[in-house]
């Protein structure tokens, strides 16, 4: 990371750079071992880490830690939306010998990066991590973040094909085509997002990074010929488990039907290619009704997530 806003290195012995491509495989490795010792079971693959590092500013935004033998020992990763908030998600091993050290450092560096991204103006980090973790829990605590809220992972079990999505009369559905969709389904995305807590919302070059490569993983739901709704499902070679990334439905159409149809259609899909598990995240304290639809869907919590958050820059508190 650049040193416009400098921060303490890692422990003694330890070495930190931005993580490239090529270290997918082991800094995957290293995160499966930290959700199978927090979680009870390992989500993330080399296939699904370098789905989230493609097209991603590793060099402004991720650091990897290794420790004096050369093992990956800890990894940072944060994700810019615009220039008031640093989502963070911060993984130490496990086995790490000099744990709370590693985490201290990760937060440091996660608090310049939101510097940097803010130009030294007032700017949020938000760090999300299992309930489980509670060591993490208790350094950021010590450093003045606040637990504000808590996500709950779902999943549902897909022991035989899901039945079939029930459209709302007068929705069609079909795959994300790219360029030509553009940007409506940013824009539809944007508006479906209405009500999440606390979200400052995507640019579009945001947007434009992050889909670049999506056509059939991304299912638009259209009516009168505009984007209503749409989900964006991932089914990794190397998972057992489907993911259903995101599922926004615009305000209007809400409590219409339309989210359960691009549910089950996401089932489907995942069922069709293998999967016999699908998960998702979601706030527990939604107001738009998400964690209500995915229970009445069959789906049941697994998993919960903290969220712990400090202002940084012109406005820091604590």
């Amino acid at each position: 990371m650049p040193n416009e806003h400098p921060v303490a290195g890692p422990p003694a012995g330890y070495v930190a750079a931005p993580p490239r491509l090529a270290e997918a495989a082991e800094a995957a490795a290293l995160v499966a071992a930290y959700e199978l010792a927090h979680e009870g079971v390992a989500n993330t693959s080399t296939e699904t880490l370098e789905g989230d590092w493609a097209g991603a500013d590793l060099e402004a935004n991720a650091v990897l830690v290794r420790g004096p033998g050369g093992e990956a020992v800890a990894l940072l990763d944060t994700v810019p939306s615009r220039a008031e908030l640093l989502l963070t998600y911060a993984f130490v091993a496990p086995d790490a010998r000099d744990a709370e050290e590693l985490s201290a450092y990760l937060a440091g560096a996660a608090e310049a990066r939101a510097l940097r991204l803010s130009g030294g103006g007032p700017v949020t980090v938000r760090n999300y991590l299992p309930i489980a973790d509670v060591r993490l829990a208790a350094s950021l605590a010590a450093r003045g973040y606040a637990n504000v809220r808590t996500i709950y992972r779902m999943e549902t079990e897909l022991a035989a094909p899901p039945p079939p999505p029930e459209w709302p009369d007068g929705v069609s559905v079909r795959d994300y085509a790219g360029s030509p969709d553009e940007p409506a389904a940013y824009e539809a995305f944007e508006l479906g997002s209405v009500g999440m807590w606390n979200r400052p919302g995507n640019t579009f070059e945001q947007w434009s990074a992050s889909v670049g490569r999506l056509r059939g993983e991304m299912r638009l739901a259209l009516a009168d010929g505009e984007i209503v709704g749409m989900s964006i499902t991932r089914a990794p070679r190397t998972s057992a488990a489907g993911l259903v990334q995101s599922l926004r439905v615009v305000p209007a159409w809400r409590r219409r039907g339309l989210g359960a149809a691009l549910l089950a259609d996401a089932f489907g899909a995942c069922h069709a290619l293998g999967k016999r598990r699908v998960g998702l995240t979601v706030d527990a304290d939604s107001t738009t009704g998400a964690p209500e639809l995915y229970l009445r869907s069959g789906m049941r919590v697994t998993q919960r997530y903290l969220v712990f958050e400090r202002r940084e820059g012109a406005q820091a508190i604590g």
